[in-house]
């Protein structure tokens, strides 16, 4: 599960959902993420490996509406799902990514 971002740093916080232990993942220098025109959506961003063997992967084809405060607060979302949304936007920005939509 995301957690937060550290911008500064390059680096994004998670927590394993298999075993609950806290991972941090550099992401400083990738701006390499493919665009796979067969499927016309980015390749996903995978976190480090958990020791457990578990792994998360996010998913880099939302809408800018889908990040946005005004979708957060009027959607029935869990909090932990805003949350981790927040921090995929906060990813974007640090990136220059060009998101769909």
């Amino acid at each position: 599960m995301l957690k937060d971002i550290d911008k500064d740093k390059s680096i994004i916080y998670s927590t394993c959902d298999n075993c609950n232990k806290d991972i941090a993942t550099s992401y400083d220098g990738k701006t390499d993420i493919a665009y796979l025109e067969e499927f016309s959506e980015y390749e996903n961003f995978s976190l480090n490996h958990c020791d457990c063997g578990s792994m998360e992967v996010i998913n880099l084809n939302l809408y800018y509406e889908e990040v946005d405060e005004l979708f957060l607060s009027v959607n029935n979302l869990s909090e932990d799902e805003k949350s981790q949304r927040r921090v995929i936007k906060r990813l974007f920005e640090d990136l220059n990514f060009e998101k769909i939509g």
